[in-house]
């Protein structure tokens, strides 16, 4: 394995306490889960939320603290793209909610596959 490892987190920032992926996996669940895969000498070597609006507020260091060396985060609003062409924007927000994880799985688990089926890809 790797000598050291990273995660690093690209969305929004949410409520600053710890919890994960835009607030939806909240402080205790993200701790208890963090607390399986990264503690003592096999802490994260770096965690980075330093894409994500305001993260940077002390609940949030205090909460992360345990499975991380270092951690970076924004205080800033980050204000993300600003589109010159909004119905080329207006086509990347549709597919992206198309395509977002949850809702891909959504659409996937509809058809009710076997897990071998659904281990093997989309299907055709």
């Amino acid at each position: 394995g790797a000598q050291h490892y990273g995660l690093a987190y690209s969305g929004h920032g949410s409520r600053a306490d710890g919890s994960l992926f835009e607030g939806l996996v909240h402080v205790e669940d993200a701790t208890a889960s963090l607390s399986g895969a990264a503690t003592g000498s096999q802490k994260f070597a770096l965690m980075n939320f330093g894409g994500n609006c305001v993260e940077s507020r002390w609940n949030m260091l205090s909460a992360m603290q345990p499975f991380t060396d270092l951690l970076v985060a924004s205080d800033l609003l980050v204000k993300g793209v600003q589109p010159r062409d909004l119905s080329r924007m207006q086509k990347y927000m549709k597919l992206r909610s198309e395509l977002d994880p949850l809702s891909y799985m959504k659409t996937l688990l509809k058809a009710r596959p076997s897990p071998k089926a659904l281990a093997g890809g989309p299907p055709q």
